[in-house]
């Protein structure tokens, strides 16, 4: 439901969101001081009240300072130190005897202030990690107090990916004024995410994040963590992260500093406190006062929860980061990976990365690819491994009708033989390849098979198989592909591929097959079909931006993926498997939402032959009702024609003869039963398919925090 605030209210979260942020601000001047800590622990134990931190009235230069009106403490009755004067005797009045019980106030507060101090020498020093990079040290600990044995404050108690802590750096950078050059900040980034990082396991976690993925399934994760932390940035931005549990509830307090609004839009909880409100019918006096009693009053707040539940979660130390830091070692990437891929609308991908050492943990990359068949083409670039596991790279080719520039972003796998990731470009990152290398060694690998679609039955069916290290001497019966797939040929073109001949009966099972030699087993598979029952377009929700005035456009591709019904021979159910990609026509057509919609007319254009889509211009469009923008949900439609085995409609099974009934006729006799379905000829007919997938097409995300020098570097 929406909700408006009266003026006097909307003036009161004003001040409270200023107010707040002074704190943050004082907060951050004090820190040199050491008292830093204690103002975020304030602010955090304020803002999980849902009220904004009390600062004290300003003082007029000309007010007398207030009086106190608290009885003396008496002075500690101990020597002077030496050089010092003695103290002078003391001419207050001595003080009034009391009565008995009457100094129980003062003296309970005495005694909670002591037990504190107790309770504060008995706490254990709180558990981090040391900062030992001298460069973190001369730039950042002026604001990072030395919390002892080499710990910052905050810094101390995160890990973060790669590219969380450049977006920390840029922070500092924008909104602190820290000076670094560019590779100052890269050798501030690099330290952090090798020594204050992630574990394999947990990175892999945030993969998605790191690759610029479009990722839909987040719809799926914790209702209470997608509302208060998914409406302003992914949750694979809180996945890159690991705290402590006082780290965690120190992030909230930053948020509501830099962002005081969040406490209503999304900490708060539905409606943020303020729902069920008729603003409309009351005065300005009686609405001022309902929001402060709403804004003041205790209630669960939706963020605490979330962020209990984060420290549980995400904690600072896992096991998984105790193993990898005792383990941890620099990985050498250096020599030959065979590449196995593929790219939306174009094809598979196949060829050689070539990777050399220039330093620590730093390398020069050159890269040999084929996509969808085509000649090869050559990329050349560098990249960076992060914490032994991590690759980030930057490859650029002058190819006609290659992207000029990749960015890579890769996880190397456990046993340091296979790098697995995406190359992507674009404003957002939308174009991309996903890609998998495997390390060329003397032993024999299979990685993958060209065009491993095979028709039930096949003759003479030519697999070229990718791979390395198959030796000169091998045979057919090397290979196997399971029942009803007979290798007749085996022939070595060199030693990572090799061209088999199969023959697959008409009495083979459907499905994928592994593919193995010997006693080495891959992740190539065959997969026998035996008619195509129907094509889905992918991505089945695409996501593309308007732009090309304010922003760059953010384009999506599609393309089309013969199917097969599966085993329980029923369309469109859970074991209908993917055959191959298909050749297809692209259109779009209207997804109706409202009466005379028209987004199709305005939302942009498809390529008919790659399924390449490109936004319209951003911005009112004059043409359109209401100078409406030209965004909107349109339906993606694929249409192809395929030659294609006619399979017969599988009957149903037929009922059980009833028992004849005592005195009754006799049942009748059973209908004949049908030929076969191995047993019938085969007929190849040519079909046509049409299919519908979805795509959002969406205003420009008009702000970019992530362009800085060393991006291009």
């Amino acid at each position: 439901m929406s909700w408006r605030l009266p003026p006097a209210a909307g003036v009161a979260l004003l001040a409270a969101s200023l107010a707040l942020s002074a704190t943050a601000i004082r907060g951050r001047d004090e820190s040199t001081r050491g008292a830093g800590h204690e103002l975020e622990a304030r602010a955090s134990a304020q803002a999980t009240q849902g009220t904004p931190p009390a600062t004290p009235p300003p003082s007029s230069p000309n007010s007398a300072p207030a009086q106190s009106t608290a009885p003396a403490a008496p002075a500690e009755s101990a020597a002077p130190a030496q050089g010092q004067a003695a103290p002078a005797p003391s001419t207050a009045p001595a003080a009034a005897p009391q009565t008995p019980g009457a100094d129980a106030p003062n003296a309970a507060r005495g005694g909670d202030a002591d037990k504190k101090k107790d309770d504060k020498k008995d706490e254990k020093p709180r558990k981090g990690l040391p900062v030992t990079e001298p460069l973190i040290l001369a730039k950042c600990a002026g604001c990072h107090f030395d919390l002892g044995e080499k710990k910052l404050s905050r810094i101390s108690f995160l890990r973060k990916t790669p590219e969380a802590w450049e977006l920390s750096v840029k922070r500092m950078l924008r909104m602190q004024n820290v000076q670094l050059t560019p590779d100052e900040a890269k050798q501030i980034v690099r330290y952090l995410a090798n020594d204050h990082g992630l574990a394999r396991g947990e990175a892999q976690r945030a993969m998605y994040e790191v690759e610029r993925r479009i990722h839909w399934s987040e719809a799926e994760a914790d209702k209470d963590l997608r509302s208060t932390c998914g409406e302003c940035h992914t949750l694979g931005r809180v996945l890159s992260e690991r705290r402590d549990a006082d780290e965690w509830k120190l992030l909230k307090a930053t948020h509501l500093a830099f962002f005081p609004l969040a406490q209503w839009q999304a900490f708060a909880g539905d409606g943020g406190g303020f729902e069920g409100i008729d603003w409309e019918s009351m005065s300005e006096s009686e609405a001022e006062a309902e929001f402060e009693r709403r804004r003041s009053e205790k209630r669960a707040d939706r963020a605490d929860k979330v962020l209990d539940k984060l420290a549980k979660d995400l904690p600072l130390f896992t096991p998984e980061w105790d193993h990898w830091s005792v383990n941890r070692r620099t990985v050498p990437l250096a020599g030959a990976w065979d590449v196995t891929g593929h790219e939306v609308g174009r094809g598979d991908v196949r060829g050689v990365l070539a990777i050399t050492a220039t330093g620590k943990d730093e390398y020069t990359t050159e890269w040999t690819l084929s996509v969808g068949g085509a000649a090869e083409l050559v990329r050349k670039g560098k990249g960076v491994l992060y914490a032994g596991f991590q690759w980030r790279g930057k490859t650029e080719t002058t190819s006609a009708g290659e992207e000029p520039e990749l960015r890579e972003a890769l996880l190397l796998s456990e046993d340091w033989n296979e790098l697995r990731g995406r190359l992507f470009t674009g404003e957002y990152s939308e174009v991309g390849l996903d890609v998998t290398l495997r390390r060329r060694t003397a032993l024999t690998g299979i990685a993958s098979i060209d065009d491993a679609a095979v028709a039930i039955p096949s003759s003479a069916r030519v697999l070229d198989v990718r791979g390395s290290g198959f030796p000169a001497a091998l045979a057919a019966a090397d290979f196997h592909a399971g029942e009803g797939v007979t290798i007749t040929a085996a022939e070595r073109v060199d030693d990572g591929h090799v061209r088999l001949t199969v023959d697959v009966d008409r009495k083979a099972k459907r499905g994928a097959r592994e593919l193995s030699f010997r006693a080495v087993r891959g992740d190539a598979r065959v997969v026998l079909y035996d008619s195509i029952d129907w094509i889905r377009v992918a991505p089945e929700l695409g996501l593309a931006r308007v732009g090309g005035k304010m922003r760059p456009p953010q384009t999506e591709r599609f393309e089309a993926v013969a199917m097969n019904r599966g085993e329980d021979d029923e369309l469109y159910t859970a074991d209908d498997y993917a055959v191959k990609v298909v050749p297809a026509t692209w259109t779009i057509e209207e997804f109706p939402v409202r009466e005379n919609d028209d987004d199709a007319q305005f939302v942009g254009a498809i390529d008919a032959r790659t399924g390449r889509f490109t936004p319209a211009l951003d911005g009112p469009n004059p043409a359109r009702r209401w100078s409406a923008n030209n965004i909107g949900e349109v339906y993606v439609v694929a249409t192809c024609r395929l030659a294609t085995r006619e399979t017969p409609v599988k009957p149903k099974p037929a009922k059980k003869a009833e028992a004849k009934p005592e005195g009754g006729q006799d049942a009748a006799p059973p209908a004949a039963e049908a030929p076969k379905e191995d047993d019938a000829p085969i007929r190849i007919v040519e079909k046509e398919f049409r299919s519908h997938g979805r795509l959002l097409v969406m205003v420009p995300l008009y702000i970019d925090w992530n362009r800085f020098q060393w991006d291009k570097r």
